[in-house]
């Protein structure tokens, strides 16, 4: 025999024994690399594994290995071998070792799943994103591992040939905060010559993410952008980026949800089916592409969601280690993937168990080209249902002070915080949970973990170390919140959000950049304002004065603020600074009263004077005629002559004669009097007063007032009395019933009269205003027969009002509903017809009709529906003359809707008794799935004996009741089909009470479904009467 080793002596028998251990180690090895049947991994990750040459297997190596026979017989081949031991034996091997025997390389050892860095990011990655922000000109996005990218408005849409016609909607109409999107990054921009703050600028078109792809290598389950390019009576036309392919896509898939489709918006679809040139898409799509389906790694694209096999874990050894811990899968025949650990865990560091070569589905995170191309994936389950997560974060506001205990720690990169709760503003100083109780992840980057200018040293802290923090921004991609420690930035006065300033406020800054159009102010490392040209002097000059520099201090005040664009408009005008009162509202205007502000149009009616807020007023033209008449952009001190406040009008005049100081009108020195809360504002620091059966009493604190009184200060108002209805407590009524007994026992129980006390008890949640004037008669008894109860606010503490107030989509007017949108509203009144609902204010009313409350039919409302229900409103008509809309209350507007994930065996299902007849209960759910519980299904076979009832169980099952059951058996067609393609889909379902218990394996379902391959002689099984003759 010969050998490459001259070292091994086979003559000798230690010779031959270490030569037959070299042949098993290395066959082993090849074992690992290419397993029978299966594809193996290679170590470069993203790389493709190939099978060695033939021609490449020298002759001296094939002559050196030993016959099969002798093989078997010696024991040298294994043809398992234990899982461990070689993932062990794969983490002790060299990268890139070359085996001198049989001339193929071995697998690379991948000894880290890396995450995503700015230095590693290229032109042509392609990601998955979420919108963070949606400004008029760019979108503002969350890139995987914190990173932030931007979109420009022409990169995010593309114009087709039907959109030439008509000007394309704004950013704001075409997507909402936390949409998932797949983005490409087109450019790399440094600032100041540092990788850390480039900007990344990305497209959506998909010309560009869906490069590579054709006919040939596009298969059903690919998830892919596509833009609408023509829009027909039920399908939409589809460009996919692929020449020579066009998608057709119903409109009913994407009606429901909002946001405007038209010609040249950019939408994500799955590949359903192709025909030829066609390519049939949905949005709604959960098959995933297995390993059978094998691609090259150019046709593999971010968003995919594949199938993957988990080939190695990464785990630490040592705590650098520990950052960059993960897994390596294979997936889509022979690519290989990373999957970091933040992308692992399914909550606040609950990483689910995985074991080696266990399969499971991710979605392509990012991939990233170079030399060795990286492809990331993601296990997340939000990502994994393309849901966003955007009412995660209703409760929590930028700037808010959390606090919560460092479950991960990071000494190169940060600490990952489990929050729980939200330190309340200084006027309450109390704590409350984050929303309904739920915590969230944070992450706080190492660069806010300490000041700078003290130099502290940063350690990585223990784990459970309770700590304070304060909300810098969203991260939708990961749900979490992106969060700082710094001292600075926990100090009282550091503003990290312009929503912490109100209009009339007083500020102070450092001009940090002069342009042609006015001078940028810096007033905390977060917040910047803008002060135009015409704002920086009493008398508008053509160019910036000389004395404001670069670096200088400059005290302005609060123009106006817009959230959602997250801009600030300042003034410097000396008239507006040194004012000791701010017009901010139209509720403020009195006669007589002395007002300073400017003047911001001249037509030929008169002159626009603007003060705070975009309050303003006319000055009449004759008014303009004088000498002293001001000019544009000039300081202006007038006179109210009259004030409508229902429309919203003031007439102003020069004439100060009469005229009276602000400090002289008494009902605008009380701060609750000046700025009057309006539904849609915040209740803060609610304390119930009373419990009765139909709510609570409560006292609050408007959030309006923090605004500044005469003299510029921010006054301590007074407490306004509210009242919060019982099915207003939560958003379902068994947290409705706990919360009021709750709050029952610590008030001393239920009372019939309104108590009028200061104090109370302290309710943890803030609560929305739906109206200003509600009469509680109905609610309380009055303390004497001819006292008259006062009107107070009306409030509700449901969480999906709180965040649709938060995001800025509580609709406090008419006008601010639109057409086909989905609204989260409450019912008002239940009527024989159908029932009043609301999605916003309570003045707001619509009409839900009988037949659509619900997808069955409905006899009697009342059945189906309670006053103060949360339900999912779909405004379908709009009566602009009599200010109604029609409101459709059925899920999904009547289009059932049915999850292949909760249609397996085992599934908890909730149903309505349609009928009872013959040896079963026939039930329906209400997005038309229909099934049936057998008599025999009703109870265990051990309660026969015991409970004399059993005998009977059928009846006291009554029509229309609501039953809990389990699913049994799904039928095969609705299995292959992956969803419901009719109305008729019938499931088999148990009520057995040892099968309703949590955790039961599913080989006891099965056991419980009686077929005819399963009846054995001796088994026991339940049995019901069917019939009875004279003879037996």
């Amino acid at each position: 025999i010969s050998c490459r080793a001259p070292h091994f002596a086979p003559s000798t028998a230690a010779g031959l024994q270490q030569f037959r251990a070299m042949v098993k180690r290395r066959l082993d090895d090849e074992e690992d690399a290419f397993p029978r049947g299966k594809h193996g991994a290679s170590g470069v990750v993203g790389a493709v594994v190939t099978a060695p040459n033939a021609a490449e297997i020298s002759a001296s190596a094939l002559a050196s290995a030993p016959s099969k026979k002798t093989r078997r017989r010696d024991g040298v081949l294994q043809h398992r071998v234990d899982a461990k031991k070689r993932s062990r034996d794969a983490d002790n091997d060299d990268e890139g070792e070359i085996d001198p025997a049989v001339g193929v390389v071995s697998p690379q050892v991948v000894r880290f799943a890396p995450r995503l860095r700015p230095h590693d990011l290229v032109e042509g990655t392609l990601v998955i994103a979420a919108v963070r922000d949606i400004a008029d000109e760019e979108l503002t996005l969350n890139l995987p591992y914190n990173l932030v990218g931007y979109v420009s408005y022409a990169q995010a849409l593309e114009k087709s040939n039907a959109a030439t016609n008509f000007p394309l909607p704004k950013l704001a109409e075409l997507f909402q905060r936390g949409q998932l999107v797949v983005a490409v990054i087109i450019a790399l921009v440094d600032g100041n010559g540092k990788s850390s703050h480039q900007r990344v600028e990305l497209s959506l078109r998909p010309a560009l993410a869906n490069a590579g792809l054709d006919a040939e290598t596009l298969t059903a389950g690919m998830w892919v952008p596509a833009v609408v390019q023509d829009e027909e009576e039920h399908v939409l036309r589809l460009g996919l980026g692929v020449s020579g392919l066009q998608g057709l896509l119903k409109k009913s898939e994407v009606s429901g949800t909002g946001l405007t489709v038209c010609p040249g918006c950019i939408i994500q679809v799955a590949v359903q089916s192709t025909s030829g040139s066609t390519v049939r898409c949905t949005t709604k799509s959960t098959q995933s592409l297995g390993n059978s389906v094998a691609l090259k790694l150019e046709s593999l694209k971010a968003g995919f969601l594949v199938h993957a096999r988990i080939d190695k874990i990464l785990t630490a050894r040592d705590d650098s280690e520990r950052a960059n811990a993960g897994l390596v899968a294979v997936l889509c025949g022979s690519i290989v993937g990373v999957v970091h650990g933040q992308h692992q865990a399914t909550g606040l560091g609950k990483t689910p168990t995985l074991r080696y070569k266990q399969r499971v589905t991710a979605r392509v995170l990012a991939i990233v080209p170079g030399a060795q191309t990286t492809v990331h994936l993601t296990l997340l389950p939000h990502i994994l249902d393309w849901a966003p997560v955007a009412s995660t974060f209703g409760s929590i506001a930028v700037g808010d002070r959390l606090e919560g205990h460092v479950y991960d720690s990071f000494s190169r990169y940060g600490d990952r915080i489990h929050c729980s709760q939200i330190l309340e503003a200084a006027c309450v100083d109390q704590k409350r949970p984050i929303g309904n109780g739920q915590a969230l992840a944070a992450f706080c980057p190492v660069s806010r973990l300490a000041d700078k200018e003290t130099q502290q040293t940063i350690d990585a802290l223990e784990t459970a170390a309770k700590v304070t923090c304060r909300v810098l921004a969203y991260n939708y991609l990961e749900a979490s919140l992106v969060v700082t420690r710094r001292p600075y930035d926990l100090a009282e006065g550091t503003l990290v959000s312009v929503t912490e300033l109100l209009p009339g406020q007083l500020v102070s800054g450092i001009v940090t950049r002069i342009a042609d159009y006015g001078v940028f102010v810096k007033l905390s490392e977060y917040v910047s304002g803008l002060v135009h040209l015409r704002h920086l002097t009493d008398v508008p000059l053509a160019t910036v004065p000389k004395r404001i520099q670069i670096d200088s201090k400059l005290k302005c005040r609060v123009l106006r603020v817009s959230p959602e664009k997250r801009q600030l408009s300042l003034t410097a005008k000396k008239s507006l600074v040194k004012d000791n009162f701010q017009l901010t509202s139209f509720d403020m205007a009195r006669k007589n009263m002395l007002v300073t502000g400017y003047v911001s149009n001249v037509q030929s009616y008169g002159a626009i004077v603007t003060f705070y807020s975009d309050v303003f007023g006319l000055l009449p033209a004759k008014e303009m005629e004088l000498d002293e008449a001001p000019a544009l952009g000039m300081a202006v001190k007038c006179r109210i002559t009259n004030a409508n406040h229902r429309r919203q009008r003031l007439a102003l005049s020069l004439e100060l004669e009469g005229g009276k100081d602000p400090t002289e009108f008494s009902s605008v020195t009380n701060p609750a009097k000046q700025y009057s809360p309006q539904p849609g504002d915040l209740a803060l620091g609610l304390r119930a007063t009373c419990c009765t059966t139909t709510g609570i009493f409560v006292r609050f604190k408007s959030e309006l007032a923090q605004c500044p009184q005469v003299g510029g200060e921010v006054g301590s108002p007074r407490l306004l009395r509210g009242f919060v209805p019982f099915m207003h407590l939560a958003d379902d009524e068994g947290t409705c019933k706990a919360r009021h007994q709750d709050l029952a026992d610590r008030l001393g129980g239920i009372t019939e009269h309104m108590e009028d006390s200061v104090g109370g008890e302290l309710i943890s949640e803030d609560a929305v205003i739906l109206a200003r004037r509600f009469n509680p008669a109905g609610s309380v008894k009055a303390l004497g027969k001819k006292q008259q109860l006062p009107n107070i606010f009306l409030l509700s503490l449901k969480p999906s009002l709180l965040s649709a107030t938060r995001e800025g989509t509580f609709v406090s007017e008419f006008a601010g509903l639109e057409e086909s949108r989905v609204y989260s509203g409450y019912i008002k009144q239940v009527c024989d017809f159908g029932a009043l609902v609301s999605v916003g204010a309570w003045r707001l009313s619509g009409l839900a009709p009988k037949g659509q409350i619900a997808d069955h039919f409905v006899e009697k409302p009342s059945e189906e529906l309670i006053v103060g229900q949360t339900v999912r409103v779909l405004v379908s008509e709009l009566d602009a003359e009599r200010k109604r809309f029609k409101a459709d209350l059925r899920p999904e507007g009547g289009r059932s809707s049915t999850s292949v994930a909760k249609m397996e065996v085992g599934a908890l299902v909730k149903m309505r008794v349609q009928s009872v007849r013959g040896l079963g209960v026939f039930c329906a759910a209400a997005n038309g799935i229909r099934g049936h519980v057998h008599a025999t299904q009703l109870m265990d076979i051990e309660a026969l004996g015991d409970c004399p009832d059993a005998l009977m169980p059928l009846e006291p099952m009554q029509k229309k009741a609501v039953i809990e059951a389990r699913i049994l058996q799904v039928p095969k067609n609705f299995e292959r089909s992956g969803g419901m393609k009719d109305k008729f889909v019938h499931l088999e379902l148990s009520c057995r009470s040892s099968l309703m218990r949590e955790g039961v394996e599913a080989s006891a379902y099965e056991k419980a479904l009686v077929k005819w391959p399963s009846l054995k002689f001796g088994r026991e099984v339940a049995a019901v009467v069917s019939e009875v003759r004279k003879s037996g």
